[in-house]
């Protein structure tokens, strides 16, 4: 784990999201790790494959990336949130 990912671990899931949202690829690293296994188990439990977990996972992530100025802490956590997502790809 780079020094920059170890800093962005520190903060919660809403301020990664905000980072995220302002292109900051080390929140991004910092939310993976810390909810990627997790949601490759959900992704898992619904597709029954692994391989086919991780591709979703992948897609959730790349999702992420993109909207994450859309997420709105008023509404949902952001475990919530990213739960939310990967339930509607599989």
């Amino acid at each position: 784990m780079s020094a920059a990912v170890r800093d962005e671990a520190a903060n919660g899931d809403e301020e990664l999201l905000a980072r995220i949202a302002a292109g900051s690829q080390a929140a991004l690293s910092a939310l993976m790790a810390r909810h990627g296994r997790g949601l490759r188990t959900f992704a898992a439990r619904y597709l029954g494959h692994a391989a086919d977990a991780e591709d979703v996972v992948q897609e959730v992530f790349v999702t992420v990336w993109k909207q994450a100025a859309r997420f709105d802490p008023g509404r949902a956590r952001a475990s919530t949130w990213l739960y939310r997502i990967t339930a509607n790809r599989c």
